[in-house]
């Protein structure tokens, strides 16, 4: 898997855009880019602003997936947006509800 550097350095230049302009279009300083070079990752807010500037998950910048493109269904694609940014917490909330919600739905039929 790619570090957050490695696949930040890949989407500028598929989006032909500078690396410091990237981050200065969502708030970030291009003085940090030393420390993610050595590996550190952006904090979660930062994140969040690259990878609505990119159009790729959250989990796919900071190379926890290799999955950059949403699914046809733009449904399931928002769904996906939404799991790739909240926290472990938010993660398990969302699926207990899914689950309840299915449960629920399964009873109906």
């Amino acid at each position: 898997m790619l570090t957050f550097y490695d696949r930040f350095v890949d989407l500028c230049k598929e989006h032909n855009i500078s690396q410091v302009i990237a981050l200065e279009k969502v708030g970030m300083s291009s003085g940090n880019l030393s420390y993610y070079k050595k590996g550190k990752l952006p904090k979660h807010k930062s994140l969040e602003g690259l990878a609505e500037l990119f159009n790729v998950p959250i989990n796919y910048l900071t190379g926890e997936t290799d999955i950059k493109n949403e699914p046809d269904d733009p449904e399931i694609a928002e769904l996906r947006r939404i799991l790739a940014n909240v926290d472990e917490e938010g993660k398990q909330k969302i699926l207990e509800d899914a689950r309840a919600l299915l449960a629920e739905q399964r009873k109906e039929v």
